[in-house]
């Protein structure tokens, strides 16, 4: 594990002993991914080596490409689950759309050489593709709380503490 990687880790576990919303793992997993990666940015650039997270970030350009293709193949595995078809029909659609996936992340490790993307097809399942998006759906509005707080990471976490008591409906 790169130190960028694990520092990222070790931030992401320290919200949850401040926030733990029951029954509600997307919002402490997006809460917790969103703080693990802004506060592992905060301390590069806190010991003067923003530029050493910047280039870890750029080398992980692939796999951002790769997690954008999971989250447009579970958006549409859920379009094609909704549609109002047969259940062949469905599972038809299921079965072209993971090939579309797997063929894109077949094309990802020729390209890179890069057999973590093999990997990744190998696994690819409805389970799997619902498990990233807990860690990450719910991202962009801490980045919007962030913002509010001008950056400051205590009125932050306040109004993060005020979402937690909201009710799941409210949350979203």
């Amino acid at each position: 594990l790169a130190e960028p990687d694990f520092v990222e880790l070790l931030i992401h576990e320290l919200p949850h002993s401040r926030v733990g919303v029951k029954d509600d793992a997307p919002f402490n997993d997006s809460f917790a991914s969103f703080v693990g990666g802004e506060g592992a940015r905060a301390r590069y650039a806190g010991q003067g080596r923003a530029a050493e997270f910047d280039a870890h970030l750029a080398a992980e350009a692939d796999w951002v490409r790769a997690r954008d293709l999971l989250e447009e193949t579970r958006a549409a595995l859920e379009a094609a689950f909704a549609a109002q078809e047969t259940d062949a029909w469905k599972r038809s659609a299921k079965a072209q759309i993971l090939t579309a996936a797997t063929s894109c992340l077949a094309e990802m490790t020729e390209a890179t050489g890069n057999d973590g993307y093999q990997r990744l097809a190998s696994r690819l399942n409805n389970a799997y593709l619902a498990s990233l998006a807990t860690y990450s759906d719910q991202q962009p509005a801490f980045a919007v709380r962030v913002a509010d707080a001008r950056g400051a990471w205590e009125p932050f976490f306040n109004a993060v503490d005020a979402l937690a008591n909201l009710s799941g409906e409210d949350r979203q």
